[in-house]
């Protein structure tokens, strides 16, 4: 019997099934005298998008099983996190309130707690019945340059692609009635009712209407080549406790100076930005958090940041989570000592200062899988090889490979007559350098995918644009990259000339 009581866990959902219970098992193997306890609610509650239900089922639990601590993978959960941490004293939450997060939640919000200056330049579009007029305010906000933009959801929300490129009035005028109904779906199914019980419109006028957002095209490969990088950091009674850079994407060919594509691989720690760009984006973030601690109330927490980078040092906000992310939970605790963000959150908790991770010297490539579906083929053993998995999981304990899918085995995947790309799960792999990173990456890959032509080697920005720069089944660069690459090379010649 334990000495002490148990840690008492409620994780919230939308997550991801097994992502969490491999991590308290590590902890237990690790810390025996601590008994944790873990409550969750069945995802099959989720069907009907409805915060609210999942708000007050998670009122219940937390009073009859007298829960300590709430876990969320996604931003839609740390909503639920952030309302109930005001409500209930005993969570020791010290985070964010439920507007502020909220306002970080928002890409729009977000520009009124950093400025302008700080985030991308975003333009807000509400959805009205006249698209000519909608498009010529489009128009205008690119004052006369380039039409280079991206059509985004104002909100973070699920598993789906919600976002395209255009270069065109022409793209624009084809791809927009279709997002508008996907925009319209995501605020009256998910948000609406929730934001008409909780928030008043004077508080966020904006969020009382369904709508879009439209920001320039950042891009990592034409000039200044802006790169992703995420930023992670625990703030321990107003204490910032940083953690290494990630590298959100990769160009191709990799490392090169002017890549001519992206490649589809996140990069724990980050190996593409040199030590003074990781110092700037260290002094940005830090400056950002400073914010939230003293005019947010920000004591205790967990908030992960994402930026573009550019080459002229120019650095801009891209999305704020307060909370960890699922992607790197597993990467950080290969790739660190005292480097597991589930101990760091318990311990936030308990309110013991988390020890400051120490790079080991590994480095771990990650891949999300997105998913072509139709209404023929969308059971999740249609796409993965299930038996692998289960391989996987019975015999790999060292974490040279790991996968982690959004659905167990013969689960439905949701069909939307709007969109075809679901995200269906992520893997990842080690690698002492790059080469072999890449090549452990794109085996493993084969190994498990049943259907590789319809999940294509493509970051998820690409997927609407061009999701087959890369091989599916080869993961090698199309014949049009590799002309784009032979000619610059062949200008790089004449220069030098």
């Amino acid at each position: 019997m334990s000495l002490r009581q148990p840690i008492r866990i409620l994780r919230i959902p939308p997550y991801y099934d097994t992502h969490l219970e491999r991590a308290i098992s590590r902890l237990i193997s690790a810390h025996e005298h601590i008994e944790y306890q873990l409550f969750t609610i069945d995802k099959k509650h989720l069907a009907k998008n409805d915060l609210n239900l999942l708000l007050s089922m998670s009122r219940t639990i937390i009073q009859e099983e007298q829960i300590q601590m709430l876990i969320a993978d996604s931003c839609e959960s740390q909503l639920i996190v952030a309302k109930l941490g005001q409500e209930y004293p005993q969570l020791r939450s010290g985070g964010m309130n439920f507007l502020t997060t909220l306002h970080c939640f928002n890409r729009l919000l977000m520009i009124d707690l950093f400025g302008e200056d700080q985030c991308i330049l975003t333009l807000n579009v509400e959805i009205s019945q006249d698209s000519k007029k909608d498009i010529l305010c489009i128009e205008h906000f690119f004052d006369r340059k380039k039409m280079n933009g991206y059509v985004k959801s104002s909100y973070s929300l699920g598993n789906r692609v919600s976002s395209f490129g255009f270069a065109t009035s022409e793209r624009l005028t084809a791809l927009l009635p279709i997002y508008i109904e996907v925009y319209e779906e995501q605020y009256k199914t998910n948000l609406q009712s929730f934001f008409q019980v909780y928030l008043s419109q004077k508080q966020c006028l904006s969020l009382f209407k369904p709508s879009y957002l439209i920001q320039p095209f950042y891009d990592l490969t034409t000039y200044p080549y802006w790169r992703l990088v995420i930023a992670s950091a625990c703030v321990f009674d107003k204490e910032i406790i940083m953690w290494p850079l990630v590298d959100g994407y990769s160009g191709w060919p990799f490392f090169a100076q002017k890549p001519i594509a992206i490649m589809p691989i996140i990069i724990c720690p980050s190996r593409h930005l040199s030590v003074e760009q990781q110092n700037r984006v260290y002094t940005r973030f830090r400056e950002h958090l400073d914010h939230l601690i003293s005019n947010e109330h920000l004591r205790y927490g967990w908030i992960e940041s994402s930026y573009f980078v550019s080459t002229t040092d120019e650095i801009r906000l891209i999305s704020m989570k307060p909370t960890y992310s699922a992607y790197l939970t597993e990467a950080f605790s290969l790739t660190n000592e005292h480097g597991n963000p589930i101990s760091v959150m318990i311990q936030l908790v308990n309110r013991q200062r988390p020890l400051k991770p120490i790079l080991n010297g590994k480095t771990v490539y990650i891949h999300r899988l997105w998913a072509i579906i139709t209404q023929n083929n969308h059971v999740i053993d249609n796409f993965i090889n299930m038996s692998e998995i289960k391989r996987i999981h019975r015999s790999n304990f060292s974490l040279d490979q790991y996968v982690q899918l959004g659905f167990q085995a013969n689960e439905l995947i949701p069909i939307s007559n709007q969109q075809t790309y679901t995200e269906i799960g992520f893997i990842q792999v080690n690698g002492k350098y790059h080469e072999l990173g890449l090549t452990n990456l794109i085996e493993f890959r084969s190994l498990l995918l049943k259907t590789p032509q319809l999940i294509p080697f493509s970051h998820q920005s690409m997927l609407v644009n061009d999701p087959f720069e890369f091989d599916p089944v080869t993961c090698l660069p199309s014949s049009a990259l590799l002309s784009r690459l032979d000619e610059q090379r062949k200008e790089e010649r004449r220069d030098l000339i």
